[in-house]
């Protein structure tokens, strides 16, 4: 006999232990289990995982090996079925209890939703012994950003991690528009899924020029091709200037009347592949994200188009 009172089997007990256990046993031993969650005696693992194995058991000796270290005075066979049954009921409002306090243990240490990181501004920088100014973005990340990285509107990504500033290395004809990107977890630029907040575009302030008459072009014929003569009037400032014949895209040019010192406002080029003197031409002021990508999907910050005299 165990201390606390339970008797061991003796030997002609051994083929009972052997059979396999009832439903009704089975469900003798799982109460004891809720009376010991109840009890404090066991984790809610611990409890799923002895339920696990009791109702995988195949004879009611594995059921008694699951209750033989709870210090409880008897047996499932020995308990009174009135006491038996408080306990359960006990057992499950604690389960309940336990669960309830696991579930808001849970909502509250279930992280915030990851916030989009803004880009506050951007400045300039010239490094020792260059020539070029090179463009600084800055940064503000969300808490919860483990890892992030810089989209150029071309170009693709600026660097990683969550510095508070980045210089793009890059030179560009035209200024370029920036967005950071969080990353509640280590991210790669090619495959920014999962737990990912994109920011919103950060673009030069144009509006004011855009409003403005767009550029107008000129077309003398050649011997040898057509030559435009486009004046930019209030788009002195503009790095680029569009060129399309016949509506379709057909270059771009950098206007180098945005350069300081250079004030006549005209930009001049010379078509050599023109198919004919009946062609159209048309031109826009081009103010950032002026690749020919981002042209024709109409992320660049554009004039209005202007089109050649018929």
């Amino acid at each position: 006999m165990r201390s606390d009172g339970v008797k061991l089997r003796d030997s002609s007990a051994t083929v009972k232990a052997q059979a396999e256990p009832s439903r009704a046993e089975r469900e003798e031993f799982a109460n004891i289990l809720r009376e010991g969650v109840g009890a404090g005696l066991l984790t809610l693992p611990e409890f799923e995982t002895r339920l696990d194995t009791l109702y995988a058991a195949s004879s009611v000796a594995e059921l008694e090996a699951l209750v033989r270290w709870l210090p409880l005075s008897q047996l499932p066979s020995r308990r009174r079925k009135g006491a038996r049954r408080m306990g359960a009921v006990a057992a499950a409002a604690a389960i309940a209890a336990a669960v309830i306090v696991s579930a808001l243990f849970v909502v509250a240490r279930r992280p915030a939703e990851l916030t989009a990181p803004v880009i506050s501004r951007l400045g300039t920088t010239t490094p020792f012994q260059a020539s070029s100014e090179l463009t600084v973005i800055y940064v503000t990340w969300p808490k919860g950003a483990r890892d992030g990285y810089i989209e150029r509107s071309v170009a693709g990504y600026l660097g990683s991690g969550t510095e508070p500033s980045f210089v793009d290395h890059a030179v560009s004809d035209w200024p370029m528009s920036y967005r950071a990107i969080s990353c509640a977890t280590a991210c790669s630029a090619g495959d920014l899924t999962g737990d990912v907040a994109f920011g919103p575009w950060y673009r030069p302030n144009v509006d004011a020029a855009l409003s403005e008459p767009p550029p107008v072009v000129e077309v003398r014929a050649a011997v040898d091709g057509v030559d435009l003569t486009i004046k930019m009037g209030a788009h002195e400032s503009a790095p680029v200037a569009v060129v399309y014949r016949d509506d379709v895209y057909l270059t771009t040019l950098r206007n180098l009347q945005s350069e300081p010192g250079a004030h006549d406002g005209v930009v001049s080029f010379h078509d050599a592949e023109a198919p004919g003197p009946g062609s159209s031409y048309a031109v826009q002021a081009c103010y950032s994200d002026c690749s020919p990508v981002a042209i024709a999907n109409g992320f660049a910050q554009l004039t209005e188009r202007s089109h050649s005299a018929s």
